[in-house]
């Protein structure tokens, strides 16, 4: 009887064992399976968010682009699409460097757009296939701008403000102002900024003021010369 009993026991204990082994074999390839399918799916949702990162951003470009377009068409100007090339950010000189060059009819001077047609900066030198732009806010930087009909000229600063000189304490200039510039190659005045600060110096004959860029300074892609 005894004997009988353990003899029972050992074969229920081995089938139990087998039972155990198939069953965790079963589980460890069942979870196995789902690892690899958990991580095809974590692939394919990473390569749709790309795809709908490249589809928001083309979509972007397009506005951009369009919105250029439809400035250069009112405005009656000639654009011409600069790539950007390289980025020269330093305390004491902010430029960058761009496709176009003398080949393409760049010269020194030439203002220079954002993709929102704001003043970004102006060309200071010229190559042969590549040409330097100079941002606004380099201390290098000057250009002729006017607030309604008073007429001043914006600089660049070392701390990176802009500022605008010579323009007198009489003349009536609000916060808030636009700031335009004063063309040499085209019959287009472009935006700047506005007026952030004013300070008017009793002992001095002109105002302090400080202007707030509509530009988005160091473009990632395209800028364009205005020929």
């Amino acid at each position: 009887m005894i004997l009988s009993i353990f003899i029972v026991y050992f074969l229920t204990r081995g089938i139990l064992r087998n039972v155990f082994v198939s069953f965790s074999h079963s589980f460890i390839f069942s979870e196995n399976i789902y690892e690899k399918k958990l991580d095809a799916l974590k692939l394919e949702n990473l390569r749709l968010k790309l795809e709908q990162g490249k589809f928001r951003s083309l979509r972007r470009e397009n506005k951009k682009l369009k919105r250029v377009l439809k400035f250069k068409k009112e405005n009656k100007i000639d654009l011409i699409p600069l790539s950007v090339m390289s980025i020269e950010p330093s305390q004491f000189r902010r430029a960058i460097l761009v496709s176009g060059g003398r080949d393409d009819n760049i010269k020194v001077n030439m203002y220079v757009l954002d993709e929102d047609s704001f003043l970004i900066g102006k060309i200071s030198k010229v190559h042969r296939d590549f040409s330097e732009v100079v941002f606004i806010d380099d201390p290098s930087f000057s250009v002729p701008v006017k607030i309604d009909n008073s007429l001043g000229l914006l600089k660049g600063t070392l701390g990176g403000e802009l500022k605008i000189f010579y323009i007198e304490n009489k003349a009536v200039i609000n916060k808030g102002d636009m700031v335009w510039t004063v063309s040499y190659y085209s019959h287009s005045n472009f935006l700047v900024g506005k007026v952030q600060y004013i300070n008017k110096a009793p002992s001095s004959f002109f105002m302090d003021i400080t202007v707030e860029p509509f530009s988005k300074l160091y473009p990632s892609k395209t800028v364009f010369a205005v020929r």
